[in-house]
């Protein structure tokens, strides 16, 4: 029997258990337990070259928040809205890794989409486009932990200089 006790961590995933022959040592009876100590008797007896217990492993998922802010309409299919006193914010379960693409962000009329703010770093890609407008999106790429992204909006001035001089 291999020590596999090195082998049991899996970036973005925990460890469920183990198994032999596609069956869950923690749902073994004695015939099951009966059959694995055999086999390895048998690998210590030279009869088998080894025996495999694999890990079950489950992906780790994580919650995205995305804060609309009072000036923005968010939507994208992947999210549900929940309204809270504050403002209307969007949420999700992904799994470890995924990218949510396209995300679209509706300015309301007098103001533009500037910036996406994330609540941490390191934990995605953020990339965006069609800043400084009224319509524009951004992606969230290999996403590791839970995070929260607040849009961010500017609101249109004009300013109107009169020449009285003329």
């Amino acid at each position: 029997l291999k020590d596999t006790s090195t082998y049991t961590t899996r970036i973005g995933y925990t460890q469920q258990g183990w198994e032999y022959n596609n069956k869950q040592l923690e749902d073994y009876n004695e015939d099951d337990i009966e059959t694995l100590l055999k086999d390895a008797v048998d690998v210590a007896h030279g009869l088998e070259s080894e025996i495999t217990l694999d890990a079950i492993w489950q992906i780790k998922t994580y919650t995205v928040t995305i804060n609309e802010g009072n000036y923005t309409n968010v939507t994208h299919t992947k999210f549900e809205s929940v309204t809270t006193s504050v403002n209307e914010t969007l949420e999700t379960t992904v799994n470890y890794w995924d990218t949510i693409s396209d995300i679209a962000v509706d300015a309301k009329e007098g103001y533009t989409f500037e910036d996406v703010e994330l609540s941490k770093q390191k934990v995605c890609t953020l990339s965006m486009t069609n800043q400084k407008t009224n319509k524009g999106s951004f992606t969230l790429t290999n996403i590791t932990d839970n995070l929260t992204a607040t849009i961010k909006t500017e609101e249109i001035t004009v300013r109107i200089v009169i020449d009285t001089n003329n």
